[in-house]
């Protein structure tokens, strides 16, 4: 049903790096699965591609943490983005698949010289 989770799951966890991220600014990926569910499943794994979570949920949360680690090391992030994330089934049929999807969870509207603007949280507090 995952076709992609594969692929994904081959992407290493620098532990190193996230450790150190804990507090730091930048992207940070909050957990919004339930219990026993998307990054919570507890059904146990093989260690696979330099992933060394063995549960399927930790393993996920690693690649999204992995590709926070990306994103943080490309781009310069001086605050906190604080990123909910769920690794919930999503749109498919025989047509067409949404693999996933993502959005500001709140936006701020600032006053700049008399026009307001809307913009996502954390971009309002970058600027």
């Amino acid at each position: 049903m995952y076709p992609l989770k594969y692929s994904l799951i081959t992407l290493s966890l620098c532990s190193a790096l996230l450790s150190a991220q804990t507090h730091a600014a930048g992207i940070q990926i909050i957990n919004t699965d339930g219990a026993g569910e998307g990054f919570n499943d507890a059904t146990v794994v093989s260690t696979i591609g330099g992933n060394s979570a063995t549960t399927l949920g930790a393993q996920r949360l690693a690649v999204f943490n992995r590709a926070a680690d990306i994103l943080n090391a490309t781009f310069d992030i001086a605050v906190t983005v604080n990123v909910n994330s769920s690794f919930d089934p999503l749109f498919c049929d025989t047509n067409s698949a949404t693999l996933g999807s993502a959005g500001a969870a709140n936006y701020q509207f600032v006053n700049d010289g008399g026009v307001w603007t809307v913009y996502a949280d954390a971009l309002a507090n970058q600027l």
